[in-house]
């Protein structure tokens, strides 16, 4: 099983929409709440535009899936899991499930 490690260097970075600064949030005042707009038809590029890059992303060839990761501002951790392309599977904070997809 491979594992590709590739951090992204979120800290410090403004949430962009097409790359153009929103609202101001920096990866320093996100929280759980950051997240719980995820729902069936969200996209790793809507994740993306409206909290940022995330600080790490772990590409699994086995199953073509993508983790990403993000630090949050009590420095706990959600944990965004993709099929490998744009589809969100799920989304976890500490031992919280706030979104899956129906299998």
């Amino acid at each position: 099983m491979l594992v590709v490690l590739t951090l992204t260097g979120c800290a410090g970075k403004t949430a962009s929409s097409n790359t153009q600064p929103t609202v101001g949030l920096t990866t320093s005042s996100l929280t759980v709440e950051s997240f719980r707009f995820i729902g069936a038809t969200t996209t790793r590029k809507d994740v993306e535009a409206r909290v940022g890059l995330a600080m790490a992303v772990v590409t699994r060839s086995v199953g073509y899936r993508d983790t990403m990761l993000y630090k949050l501002s009590d420095d706990s951790i959600v944990v965004i899991e993709t099929d490998g392309g744009s589809r969100i599977l799920s989304v976890k904070h500490e031992h919280t499930v706030l979104f899956e997809q129906p299998r």
